[in-house]
């Protein structure tokens, strides 16, 4: 166990179907049942705690915005039994994130999910949003990969970003954001310089959210594109309601 503990590094980095750990059928059952020591009243659950309270600001790693409930491993405890009890492996998540995520270990590509633990993007913008209008403002998120640049973490965002399906996340997010804001649209276009005044509050928006979450949070890259969006800016805001607004 040691061994393999020791050699968790390589096993994250490229997961396979199979765990190194040769063991019988019974050992992989026992080596799977020391995760339930982490439930309440059980000798590791303060482990458990302290790792749901390590999330920052309490929200999930893998989608960025919804509240940590949950522990997921990592590495599939029924892949890799050996460390269902290890802490690296055992990464505070969002229930809707563990479920999508289950027991996948990647792609025929050898890309995988991003480790909270371990990956750390390159501080540029990656997630991006665009912005449609039409009968109502539509917004879709995408991964933006710069041109020529070659990173393995970059290639397992993308799996991650398609895996958990996160584009549909953030869009359902996007629309509440937008139809709760659309007021503050209206008076800030009327009453704070039209169109570039909108243009402004919307920049000012995505930096504000920027140094709380980062450079590839949902909300930068939706006030960075309704910032950009002439279409927005000039009219498009005021699809987000039919209503009169009485400031």
């Amino acid at each position: 166990m040691l061994a393999a503990y020791s050699d968790y590094d390589r096993h994250y980095q490229k997961p396979s179907k199979d765990s190194a750990l040769k063991v019988t059928k019974e050992e992989r059952l026992a080596l799977k049942g020391n995760y339930d020591l982490l439930d309440s009243g059980r000798p590791f659950h303060p482990l458990r705690a302290q790792l749901l309270a390590a999330a920052p600001n309490k929200k999930c790693p893998m989608c960025g915005h919804r509240d940590v409930a949950t522990l997921d491993h990592y590495l599939p405890k029924a892949v890799y039994p050996e460390f269902s009890a290890l802490s690296r492996n055992l990464v505070p998540v969002c229930p809707y994130c563990n479920h999508e995520k289950a027991d996948k270990l990647g792609d025929e590509l050898g890309r995988r999910f991003i480790h909270a633990y371990y990956d750390l993007l390159p501080d540029i913008e990656l997630l991006v949003a665009d912005v449609v209008i039409d009968s109502s403002v539509f917004v879709k998120y995408r991964i933006d990969r710069p041109n020529g640049l070659v990173d393995p973490v970059v290639d397992n965002l993308e799996y991650h970003f398609t895996a958990l399906k996160l584009n549909e996340c953030f869009e359902s997010e996007a629309f509440d954001e937008l139809t709760g804001r659309a007021g503050a649209f209206h008076y800030q276009y009327e009453y704070n310089g039209g169109e570039q005044g909108l243009a402004t509050m919307l920049r000012v928006e995505a930096v504000s959210e920027r140094s709380k979450a980062g450079v590839n949070s949902w909300k930068v890259a939706l006030y960075n594109a309704l910032s950009r969006s002439r279409d927005f800016c000039n009219s498009g805001f005021r699809l987000l309601s039919r209503g009169d607004w009485d400031f």
